[in-house]
Order: structure tokens, then C-alpha cells, then sequence
């Protein structure tokens, strides 16, 4: 029998979901300057898109890879469009 079986995201963690405090986070990141390093990356990358969502002052980028440096920089200046803010990217 090769059958698929339907399965929650529940099902794939090794432990237990986590809620999120977005007015937590909204307050530690609104227009403070955050640092993120290994934003090249997989998990980095997403954390800047997270923190980007709660408006930084201004978000600092490390990475280490000028190829990985051009595709965040491209994903980041169409997510902030419509706000004014700063950023600095650094190897």
C-alpha cells in the first residue's frame, strides 16, 4: 500500500507550537536600530523580513557572501517600499 498520509504541521515539530506577542515584539523593534547577523541566510533572512514588518530605525545586515548580499538587498527594498527608513549592509 503506497498511500500518503495527511498530516498537520503539528505532526512534523518535535515539540510544541509557540505563540507569538506581536506587541511584545513591536515594542522591542519600533524604531529602535536592530542588528542581524548571518542575514544571508535561511533563518536570517526571515528574521529581517519579521523585524521589518514592526518598523526598525534602522536594520544593520551582516553576511558574509556578496551573491547572498544582492538577493536580501533585492527581496528587502521591495518589502519596504512605502516606508522611509534606513539600513546598512556589511560583510
Amino acid at each position: 500500500d503506497d498511500v500518503l498520509a495527511d498530516y498537520k504541521i503539528d505532526d512534523l515539530l518535535s515539540r510544541s507550537q509557540v505563540s507569538v506577542d506581536e506587541a511584545s515584539i513591536q515594542t522591542s523593534v519600533q524604531n529602535k536600530v536592530i542588528l542581524v547577523t548571518g542575514a544571508g541566510g535561511s533563518i536570517g533572512s526571515e528574521i529581517c523580513r519579521q523585524v521589518l514588518k514592526h518598523c526598525p530605525k534602522t536594520l544593520v545586515l551582516i553576511m558574509l557572501f556578496a551573491t547572498t548580499r544582492t538577493r536580501v538587498m533585492v527581496e528587502i527594498r521591495k518589502l519596504v517600499t512605502k516606508k522611509p527608513w534606513n539600513w546598512m549592509v556589511t560583510l
